[in-house]
């Protein structure tokens, strides 16, 4: 009883599936379970080896499921010299094993003969061929290029030592790429930032003016998903400065000592006024100590922007004054 068409391709499908492996000996997957890269691999492999290609859709119509009919002649020409026959009638003949090796040799298309073409029509298969060749030199870093893989990353920021969520004022995350300008992400309240990217490694700054600035690397093994924790060391100072701004404490003699021993005597001390004129005020160390440790509320509740040390003392210190929630 003669073999079906459909039972052939079946056949020939097993061996398109060997040959790939010998080609990509990573994928260990039958071929109705190939998906994502496999799939890309495989029309690259038809490109480099029977000159032709198929599109992800007609994998999944012809390749992946069973077949209710058979493929255009000329798919299933190519997809038979990509298992390596000379053609389709080539495969049937020998996957039969009853026709002679001069049967198989005459099954395979018979080299076309170019007809001799009048003037008119030369030239214009000429400029069709060039045109052709200039297409086919602009797509074939479309069809060549794989598709990026990209990694969702999640960085969450505890305190050193507590092992809290770093929360005290603004975190951000300074993203640093190749051949890009940095990118700016800000860390949410819970002290995590996430962001997609396509790059095999990431690289960034962590800057707040209550936490030491830190520059952190990770390479992320092509990885769909990365999660990591870090800590990060203080800002005491400028901790503490918010703190004394912010305490009800009744000791000033107490807190103007401290303010004076953390911060230089001469010091440069900025406000920014956040009254639509983003005006500057300028503080000496005096007139800021006496700002944070009068007994009114209004004069208080000091959020630091920026701060520099010389030494183990403040040398300049940049501050916003928050009024939401005074009386």
């Amino acid at each position: 009883m003669p073999t079906s068409d459909l039972t052939y391709f079946d056949l020939l499908k097993q061996e398109i599936e060997a040959t790939f492996r010998s080609r990509h000996p990573a994928c260990t997957d039958p071929l109705p379970e190939w998906k994502g890269q496999d799939i890309v691999d495989f029309q690259e492999d038809l490109r480099t080896v029977a000159g032709g290609s198929i599109s992800e859709k007609w994998f999944y119509t012809h390749m992946k499921n069973r077949a209710e009919a058979l493929p255009r002649i000329d798919m299933l020409n190519m997809l038979s010299k990509y298992a390596g026959h000379e053609s389709w009638k080539a495969f049937c003949y020998k996957a039969d094993g009853s026709g002679t090796k001069e049967e198989v040799a005459a099954a395979a298309p018979p080299p076309e003969q170019p007809a001799t073409p009048s003037g008119k029509s030369k030239k214009k298969r000429s400029r069709m061929a060039i045109l052709m060749v200039i297409l086919a030199a602009a797509l074939s870093p479309v069809w060549m290029k794989k598709k990026p893989k990209v990694t969702a990353c999640t960085f969450c920021f505890v305190e050193h030592l507590r092992n809290v969520p770093a929360s005290a004022g603004r975190i951000e995350l300074l993203l640093l790429s190749d051949g890009e300008s940095p990118r700016r992400i800000q860390v949410d309240a819970s002290g995590c930032v996430s962001f997609d990217t396509e790059d095999e490694r990431v690289r960034f700054v962590v800057q707040s003016p209550y936490y030491k600035t830190d520059t952190i690397e990770r390479v992320l093994h092509r990885k769909t998903d990365y999660r990591e924790k870090f800590s990060l060391r203080p800002n005491d100072y400028a901790m503490m400065i918010h703190y004394l701004s912010t305490s009800n404490t009744k000791d000033w003699k107490k807190r103007r000592a401290q303010l004076m021993d953390m911060i230089a005597e001469d010091a440069r001390i900025l406000q920014v006024v956040e009254d639509g004129n983003h005006g500057i005020e300028l503080y000496n160390r005096e007139e800021f100590v006496n700002k944070l440790t009068l007994p009114v509320k209004s004069l208080r509740n000091i959020e630091v922007i920026e701060s520099t040390y010389k030494g183990d003392k403040i040398s300049f210190l940049r501050f916003i004054q928050n009024h939401e929630g005074h009386e």
